[in-house]
């Protein structure tokens, strides 16, 4: 009779989801192990200064009378997804099916019944020339989309390109923090105002 087989301690699973996570003292002597600080000090630029209190009332984005009706309804309703950011394609991206389901929740004769906004997690676009690209990679698969969208960056948001993105988030800027709502030039005639 054969023995069965057992996992060796190497081939088991992580207890956690990145390495990183998993005490220094238990850690293999592997140089991708190491600590998650000394990678971010090392590698990545520094967070930028908020230019205002980094908190939002949800009156600052659905205005007064509409909070009032959500109070009132006695719930709240909001859409979240992350990493979205992807190059444009010819057919309909997964990007723009999870948008079109999103916007079947809304009901414009029932707003307080339907989600509030949109919170998007980060990772709003991906690569180079990010300032052309958001056209294509947000405005675009949110052009039917009611509500409206805020964000916070993720790396890819973030990440620097020398020869076209030399300022991280730089684009990012543009299209979430501007100071007061516009529609930026690079949504062109889809009307879609930034936050604040």
């Amino acid at each position: 009779m054969k023995k069965p087989k057992t996992k060796s301690a190497q081939s088991s699973p992580l207890r956690f989801a990145h390495p990183y996570f998993v005490p220094p003292e238990t850690r293999t002597n592997q140089a991708h192990l190491g600590r998650m600080l000394d990678h971010i000090i090392g590698t990545l630029n520094p967070i930028p200064v908020p230019k205002r209190p980094p908190e939002f009332q949800l009156s600052d984005i659905i205005g007064v009378s509409s909070t009032a009706e959500i109070e009132a309804n006695g719930s709240i309703h909001f859409h979240a997804v992350g990493d979205t950011g992807l190059p444009a394609q010819p057919a309909q991206t997964p990007q723009e099916m999870v948008a079109a389901a999103m916007t079947a929740d809304y009901n414009v004769a029932q707003p307080a019944a339907s989600p509030a906004f949109l919170f998007h997690l980060g990772d709003v676009i991906y690569g180079p020339l990010k300032d052309q690209n958001y056209r294509g990679q947000f405005y675009e698969p949110y052009k039917h989309y009611p509500g409206k969208i805020i964000a916070i960056p993720g790396n890819h948001d973030g990440e620097t390109f020398a020869k076209t993105d030399p300022i991280s988030l730089g684009a990012y800027l543009i299209n979430f923090c501007a100071k007061t709502a516009v529609v930026p030039p690079v949504a062109g005639s889809i009307f879609r105002e930034t936050m604040t």
